[in-house]
């Protein structure tokens, strides 16, 4: 029996279309957080700047001076911005099924995970775990990280953590939907063959 395209998968085509859009801007959020977090500048204590890209293009333009750019790792905010978006880009291309349901399920908590990593990422360091001894910041009490940025902050940890608190919901019942259907037929249909029988002159 044919089936149409669309009816194979978890969402309309416009629903996957939007979120494959929200995973690309968590994981752009992300990997910036987790990318440019240890870049450390000389601003007001508590300051938080409006984006991170713009910030630092700023600051090495008109006084370089003021920012600290230590050594950079690629391969980690990337591995990690891919981890905390890969459940929207699951949920966008994986079609309906037990299986795939359950392997999105499984994808929430390690997306609320690197949220929460992205939500530290951003702090600036003044201790070290590792020898047990406070670290010397380069602006004293002035030093703020660029990662620390509201529009990265809003797509790479608001965002996700609102949308996963929604899809768990979503899909948990989507997946246990023909589970449950299955063990009502099961539990009505001796039932039904028992009201039948007992009609029977």
């Amino acid at each position: 029996m044919l089936t149409e395209p669309h009816t194979d998968y978890l969402f309309p085509k416009y629903v996957r279309r939007l979120l494959l859009v929200i995973g690309g801007l968590i994981f752009y959020a992300q990997y910036t957080i987790f990318l440019l977090g240890p870049v450390l500048f000389d601003g007001e204590p508590g300051t938080r700047v409006f984006s991170a890209w713009i910030t630092l293009a700023y600051l090495d333009w008109t006084s370089p001076a003021d920012i600290r750019v230590p050594h950079l790792h690629l391969l980690h905010p990337l591995f990690s911005a891919g981890v905390g978006s890969l459940f929207f880009f699951l949920s966008a291309t994986i079609r309906r099924g037990f299986l795939s349901g359950l392997i999105r399920l499984l994808c929430i908590p390690f997306a609320v995970f690197m949220a929460y990593a992205a939500n530290e990422a951003r702090k600036v360091e003044t201790y070290d775990y590792r020898t047990y001894e406070p670290i010397i910041l380069p602006f004293g009490d002035n030093t703020a990280s660029i990662g620390d940025s509201q529009v990265e902050m809003l797509l790479g940890f608001t965002m996700p953590l609102f949308l996963c608190l929604i899809m768990f919901w979503v899909i948990l019942a989507i997946t246990i939907q023909p589970i449950a259907t299955a063990l009502c037929n099961r539990w009505h249909r001796p039932r039904l063959k028992a009201r039948g029988d007992s009609e029977l002159p």
